[in-house]
């Protein structure tokens, strides 16, 4: 018999029943019809047979763990699964490395905190017959303690789906309007009104994607040829737009998921190179920050650049970015980092060296006093955990997916 001390825990904790050949089957034909198991109590017909002798079988209660209150330290780790249908949002202790819960999710999912952390939303895409027929487009609502979905509502299908961008989907400063980008039949920015659980309109855009809140109802986007997009909207989805200057040079190629902060109202673009483009969208008009470059002439004629899927992370109240880097061929822009190279945004000097464990795909960082920097490695599955101002790592957490490719953290909201 196997003792009950070595059975695996979960949050459900299961009945433990183990039967063993044909005297156990004999003895469950022939069970008492009018026997009836109590609560606490071990009927006829769950036993094992051990050296031919019956031995009662306890029988544990079913019930299902909350997990706590969510902080700052809250980590969602999002296994696209290459593609896959069916993926999952693992939900983890980011200070102990437990996992918390799970949520089953769909094709590509966006997942968007607020509320520091107390709120979640998912932009979701289904098919009728799994992965094939129609497409159902959708937004959810999940529960961080229980991770049971709280609302579940349709919008237009016509959800851009891509390999998974934080900012393709965000909700504005306040709450009340989550904004996703659509590229069916035509580009475009679904408004979402969160209140109502209703789609009220999708804004047609001209070649422009990423959306960046600013404010209840605004929100900046950037466009293929440099410029931002300034975008602000009524109740109604009405909507009207203005171009900002060029941010950019043309020969400047930026990482699709730049770090940013919606409660600063802070963007801070990557270029392929490694020069960082800082952009204020706090106020009513977007301001342009000074440029600065994260490496020497020296590094970059080493090799040195930044990459990653999700290289870079700001936090807020040290004003301090930290960037995935290491010495690369061009156009490797997207493989893992071995190294993080940390910044004072302020100067754009170079304030910390981190060497990783192992080169990591994506990068977090916890916005509370005393941050914690999650390295995410895609092909193994693993995150992580290491002490942001010290650089020392504290632990890892294995077996998270297929293929994740995503690491967030809230912040105050």
């Amino acid at each position: 018999m196997i003792p009950r001390s070595s059975l695996p825990v979960s949050l459900r904790l299961s009945r433990t029943l183990v039967l063993s050949g044909a005297v156990t089957l004999a003895l469950l034909l022939g069970g008492t019809p009018g026997s009836r198991a109590q609560h606490g109590q071990i009927p006829e017909l769950l036993r094992q047979v051990e050296g031919g002798v019956a031995v009662a079988v306890p029988i544990d209660d079913v019930t299902v763990l909350q997990a706590p209150e969510p902080d700052l330290r809250r980590v969602y780790v999002y296994d696209t699964a290459a593609f896959d249908v069916v993926t999952k949002i693992y939900g983890l202790d980011g200070t102990t490395g437990r996992v918390l819960g799970q949520i089953d999710t769909g094709l590509l999912t966006n997942i968007v905190l607020y509320d520091s952390g107390r709120k979640i939303y998912l932009a979701e895409t289904w098919f009728k017959r799994f992965s094939q027929g129609p497409q159902d487009d959708f937004i959810r609502c999940q529960d961080p303690k229980t991770f049971s979905t709280t609302c579940d509502f349709d919008i237009p299908e016509g959800r851009f789906l891509v390999m998974t961008m934080p900012q393709m989907t965000d909700v504005t400063t306040d709450g009340r309007y989550l904004l996703y980008f659509q590229f069916a039949p035509e580009p475009g920015v679904g408004i979402v009104d969160l209140a109502q659980q209703k789609h009220i309109r999708t804004v047609p855009v001209p070649d422009c994607y990423l959306i960046f809140p600013s404010g209840p109802k605004s929100f900046f986007m950037l466009c293929r040829e440099g410029s931002l997009l300034s975008v602000s909207f009524d109740e109604r989805g009405e909507a009207k737009m203005q171009h900002t200057p060029v941010l950019r040079p043309a020969d400047k190629h930026f990482f699709d998921t730049p770090a940013f902060s919606r409660k600063a109202g802070k963007i801070f673009f990557l270029s392929y190179d490694g020069d960082v483009y800082p952009v204020d969208i706090s106020g009513t008009e977007a301001k342009f920050g000074t440029p600065f470059s994260l490496f020497s002439e020296a590094e970059k004629k080493e090799g040195w650049a930044p990459g990653g899927w999700l290289p870079a992370a700001w936090h807020r109240t040290s004003d301090r970015l930290y960037v995935l880097v290491d010495k690369r061929a061009q156009w490797t822009h997207a493989y893992p980092s071995g190294h993080v190279f940390v910044y004072d945004t302020t100067t754009g000097a170079r304030v910390q060296t981190i060497k990783l464990e192992h080169p990591a795909t994506s990068i977090a960082v916890s916005q509370d006093p005393e941050p914690l920097l999650y390295a995410l490695q895609a092909h193994g599955g693993t995150l992580e955990i290491y002490d942001a101002r010290t650089g020392a790592f504290r632990q890892k957490v294995s077996e998270l997916g297929r293929e994740p490719y995503i690491v967030l953290t809230p912040e105050e909201s």
